[in-house]
């Protein structure tokens, strides 16, 4: 699959609430074209080791007329946490189990102890660089919502942010299995390799 651009639109989040309604955005989507798409260069497929990536667009976000506000990373020490730190709930967003669904959902799920995780995944699982997330009936997302994030409010320097911690990785086959936990990328173990690829020089013109 190739691609070739990204949407973006102007939606008011509460992390208490679901679904996130239309109502609750602003204006229509903006389609944005990819400049490059840098994955992980050591990503393994079998094991989904180093399951991330960054996507610059030809444009800066942040100049986009409907105000816009992005996620924090779990950049250390603006967070003031430890870099294996995770919350003990956390929202993640995606499009849920519906066949036909417009509509975002944002899910409160669990935060759960890695062996639980390896109970279900075995060798799979790299503690360091993972989270293990969700195991409750009918609550999680599907296969297709891979790459949707998971973020939780968190102190940010002198305030509290909504703070990325995870990327979906990987899962049960059915949405929502019970017991079976979902595998998230873990964002503060590659903060380093973020910041090592962003492209300084066109920070302004093209974003990430």
């Amino acid at each position: 699959i190739k691609l070739t651009g990204v949407r973006v639109r102007t939606c008011g989040l509460m992390l208490n609430t679901r679904p996130i309604s239309n109502s609750a955005c602003l204006g229509k989507y903006k389609h944005f074209l990819i400049r490059q798409v840098i994955p992980h260069e050591f990503f393994i497929q079998d094991t989904f080791e180093n399951d991330i990536g960054l996507v610059q667009i030809f444009w800066d976000i942040l100049d986009y007329p409907n105000k816009l506000e992005p996620v924090c990373l779990p950049w250390i020490p603006k967070t003031f946490i430890d870099k294996n730190f995770s919350p003990e709930k956390a929202k993640t967003i995606g499009w849920t189990r519906a066949k036909i669904n417009e509509t975002l959902e944002a899910i409160e799920l669990p935060v759960l102890d890695m062996e639980l995780c390896k109970e279900d995944y075995d060798i799979m699982i790299i503690a360091d660089k993972q989270i293990c997330v969700g195991g409750t009936k009918d609550v999680d997302l599907c296969p297709e919502d891979s790459a949707s994030p998971l973020v939780a409010i968190s102190r940010y320097g002198r305030r509290s942010a909504i703070v990325q911690f995870g990327i979906f990785s990987y899962g049960p086959s059915s949405c929502g299995k019970s017991g079976a936990p979902a595998v998230y990328t873990k964002v503060s173990y590659y903060i380093d390799w973020i910041l090592g690829h962003i492209d300084i020089p066109f920070r302004k013109g093209a974003g990430f």
